[in-house]
């Protein structure tokens, strides 16, 4: 759901992930209708991803390095002016894809929710896995069971669960 923390739980990861030495990592902000990623970085929308799979960019062109962790890239949505569903629908970005899966050794996607919009199920196809980010204080149980069920089991990855309240194992609630 939105406000569960997609954005800021995947751009923690890339950024994990970007720490190690000689690894490649790439933040693809996917999430065309509600981008939150950009504006968090203070990134420039365009030139991104829309104008790659339109052909008016180079994607040399619209990745921005992050200068703090050399590893990382990031590639903004750029302008919807289309359907995102139909910019994700193109041959482009199937080549896209590859192209990505060959520079990059890591690339986590930013979508929106899971069976939110057609654009999730054409993300799906072309990734590798799924983690579904639910919040203890706001994910309605019923859409995270439905969401669950959504993403085909050899692709969940997992499950982040964000902003929970202190606990453990051994302790009581008094």
């Amino acid at each position: 759901m939105a406000g569960d923390g997609r954005t800021t739980t995947a751009l923690n990861l890339a950024t994990a992930l970007s720490v190690q030495e000689g690894v490649p990592v790439l933040f693809v902000d996917c999430d065309f209708r509600h981008s939150a990623a950009s504006r968090y970085l203070g990134l420039k929308q365009t030139p991104g991803l829309s104008e790659v799979l339109r052909q008016e960019a180079t994607l040399a062109g619209a990745l921005v390095r992050v200068k703090e962790f050399p590893n990382l890239c990031i590639l903004s949505p750029g302008e919807a002016l289309y359907n995102p569903a139909e910019l994700l629908s193109t041959a482009q970005w199937n080549s896209l894809t590859e192209v990505l899966r060959s520079e990059f050794r890591f690339v986590i996607i930013d979508g929106p929710p899971v069976g939110s919009v057609a654009e999730y199920e054409l993300l799906q196809l072309t990734s590798d896995g799924v983690i579904v980010v639910v919040r203890q204080d706001r994910t309605n149980r019923r859409l995270c069971r439905r969401a669950l069920a959504a993403v085909p089991e050899q692709m969940r990855l997992g499950v982040i669960l964000n902003c929970v309240e202190e606990w453990s194992f051994w302790k009581t609630r008094s």
